[in-house]
């Protein structure tokens, strides 16, 4: 999937300049722009920064150029009190100008506080063959990317992406998944844009959650309990864990004939869903099983796991319902098995435990007392709700009591006036539309996200009941225009999203899974018009928290031609 704007030779510009810019110069034809170019630079005076008497060199402040080659202005044009020579009179008496780079395709799409810079006092004019003038500007903006402007974008967001004007909340530092497969804690408030998944590099975007299970990286510590069946000794700081440290646990059974297991006990709702986690590398032992069961161990569910085939198999036992797991190989010979479902009949009481076996599915043997598994990043997410089914989330440690995580929640200051737009995702779908709770990727909004607003969400009906995506625009509760494909993407899957919202309120989404033709689906409820009542004055991405790995976010004005299969990407 891909997607294309209409921008390009013959475009329509526009400058807009006056008191309250009352004047409008038009580049149509015969008039036309040649030879944009685009950069960004620092600003002048802001690299020096005095601290303790002290002159730094920083950067705290940058601007943004654009060169446009204005041609085939004819006299007419050029004289007069709203010709291109007043225009140029007006911009060196130092006064800004708004710039409107697709007049045709996105009228609406001003960027203000223009400056120019050239030709200031003495223009230097070449004639065209037909007697008509061509001259080169130079203009620059304090505030907003020319050049993103120029390619019909509002806001442009890959990974390692400059955040000037984003502000990232997260209150606690965070692990991400560097590219040679370790793990990485990212300070509190900082982006996590540098997780890898399968050789991409992504935005990480989670939900908030808490980890129940205590002494996460000391599975030799109470609540930890590896007595259960023949037993298991377990030693604390074994060797290197998979973010660098030494504290992994190793867990040896012993030389007693029977089932060897270590569990904690974890407090629950009754058949809510939950999700279990943690990292595991053989040392003599390849293989084992992740259990979230009750108490007896006989309801619940559970995943095998193969630490040389790097394989994990779900499996449903009693009353248990869901199960879905993964496992994920990572540096020097570790991985990370993931599994989630509900245990059911009425639990209060799980239990968090891994078993170790001497072979597939043998649990019961007598161990040689010296080999094992080493364990660590013990997790237990509670998901608080029967019908929300979510996924493990990225590792809390914990020590005594548990961890909690908000959302990365990133946000920015929003100028434009509600109209006719397009939201492009690529993502890498880790959960966000099997969650289906309504959590946003994307939402415009003013500060008390009050309505108009438009969002790019998962999730319809009961929450947690109807994974798909969809894009919306509310003006007024409960009328909405919303637009809902598909039956959303399996975990850790690639999708490609285009939401578009349209000039008559109306609404549309396209996905594309894995590469797979485009699915569309238009609007089931039409509001008629587009308000701006308040006016959107916010951006905020992942707000309650969707799910993803994120390639690439684009928001822009107009609703690009429906080739989201067939064009050009942006």
């Amino acid at each position: 999937m891909t997607v294309t704007t209409i921008t390009g030779p013959g475009r329509v510009v526009q400058f807009l300049w006056g008191v309250r810019l009352q004047n409008t110069f038009t580049f149509s034809y015969p008039l036309a722009v040649d030879e944009p170019r685009f950069w960004r630079q620092v600003r002048k005076g802001s690299e020096q920064v005095v601290m303790n008497n002290l002159a730094e060199s920083w950067t705290t402040a940058r601007d943004y150029f654009a060169t446009l080659k204005v041609r085939w202005v004819p006299l007419a044009q050029w004289a007069g009190h709203a010709g291109f020579q007043a225009f140029l009179d007006w911009c060196t008496d130092g006064n800004s100008f708004s710039f409107v780079p697709d007049a045709v395709n996105a009228p609406q799409f001003v960027v203000p506080g223009c400056l120019l810079l050239e030709p200031f006092d003495a223009p230097s004019v070449v004639m065209e063959p037909d007697g008509s003038q061509q001259v080169t500007i130079t203009f620059r903006n304090p505030t907003f990317d020319l050049g993103l402007a120029w390619r019909g974008l509002w806001f442009e967001l890959t990974p390692g992406s400059a955040l000037e004007g984003l502000t990232v909340t997260r209150s606690t530092a965070a692990f991400q998944v560097s590219s040679a497969g370790t793990l990485v804690s990212v300070a509190a408030n900082k982006l996590r844009d540098a997780h890898w998944i399968g050789g991409v590099r992504t935005i990480l975007l989670e939900p908030g959650a808490t980890n129940s299970a205590l002494q996460s990286q000391a599975w030799a510590t109470s609540p930890w309990d590896s007595t259960g069946g023949a037993g298991i000794t377990a030693t604390n700081n074994s060797t290197a864990a998979p973010d660098g440290t030494t504290t992994a646990t190793k867990l040896v059974p012993v030389a007693a004939n029977g089932t060897h297991n270590t569990k904690q006990a974890i407090a629950i709702t009754a058949n809510e869903n939950v999700a279990v986690s943690g990292f595991f590398k053989a040392t003599g032992y390849t293989t084992g099983k992740l259990q979230a069961s009750d108490a007896a161990g006989a309801n619940g569910v559970l995943a095998a796991f193969d630490l040389v085939a790097g394989t994990v198999t779900p499996q449903n036992f009693g009353t248990g319902t869901g199960a879905t797991g993964y496992i994920l190989a990572l540096a020097n010979g570790w991985f990370y098995v993931a599994l989630w479902g509900a245990i059911n009949n009425g639990v209060t009481s799980a239990i968090y435990v891994t078993y170790i076996s001497n072979s597939p599915g043998s649990y019961t043997f007598t161990g040689d007392g010296t080999s094992g598994i080493w364990a660590w990043g013990a997790q237990f997410e509670r998901q608080l709700s029967t019908t929300i089914k979510g996924m493990p989330t990225s590792y809390m440690a914990t020590t005594t009591v548990t961890v909690s995580r908000n959302p990365d929640v990133i946000t920015m200051s929003w100028p434009f006036q509600t109209q006719a737009l397009f939201i492009y995702a690529d993502v890498i779908d880790l959960g966000w539309s099997q969650l289906a709770a309504f959590n946003e990727l994307v939402l415009i909004s003013d500060v008390g996200v009050n309505r108009p607003r438009i969002q790019m969400i998962t999730g319809s009906g009961t929450s947690g009941t109807t994974p798909l995506y969809r894009m919306n625009y509310g003006p007024f509760s409960p009328e909405q225009s919303a637009a809902l494909v598909g039956t959303g993407a399996p975990v850790n899957t690639p999708v490609r999203l285009l939401g578009r919202l349209f000039k008559d309120a109306t609404c549309e989404i396209r996905q594309s899974i894995n590469g797979a033709a485009d699915v569309v689906a238009t609007n089931n409820g039409a509001i008629g018009d587009l308000f701006d009542t308040t006016g959107p004055t916010v951006l905020t991405i992942n707000r309650n928290g969707s799910f993803v790995g994120l390639k690439s976010l684009k928001i822009g004005p107009g609703t690009v031609p429906a080739t989201i299969a067939q064009g050009a990407s942006v």
